[in-house]
């Protein structure tokens, strides 16, 4: 699905932001609309319900720590590769192809 405007990108921050402040039962979905000035239908077009947006919160999160990890592994003289692998088996990754594309280095 395309989104030229970024509008997921900006709901995933502030439903982020969101989740941070009040927790998962604290955030409403109107909360989130009224914060992003989007409408409802808006919000659901990009998510099933409040389970579905934590869930993708979460998966950014995840994803952002794997990327940081894996750029201080690099400053440390850390074999990439390695680093990543190990960072994907605590998200519970099993079987991933880490290619050049995937970790931004030549592996």
């Amino acid at each position: 699905m395309s989104d030229p405007c970024g509008t997921r990108d900006r709901i995933l921050a502030v439903a982020r932001s969101q989740f941070a402040q009040n927790g998962y039962h604290g955030t409403s979905m109107d909360a989130i609309v009224k914060e992003i000035g989007l409408s409802k239908g808006a919000l659901y077009w990009h998510f099933e319900g409040k389970s579905d947006l934590f869930a993708a919160v979460l998966a950014r999160e995840v994803d952002r720590m794997i990327h940081s990890h894996v750029e201080a592994s690099r400053g440390e003289g850390q074999d990439v590769r390695k680093a990543a692998e190990k960072m994907m088996a605590l998200k519970g990754v099993k079987h991933v192809k880490l290619t050049t594309t995937s970790l931004g280095a030549e592996l």
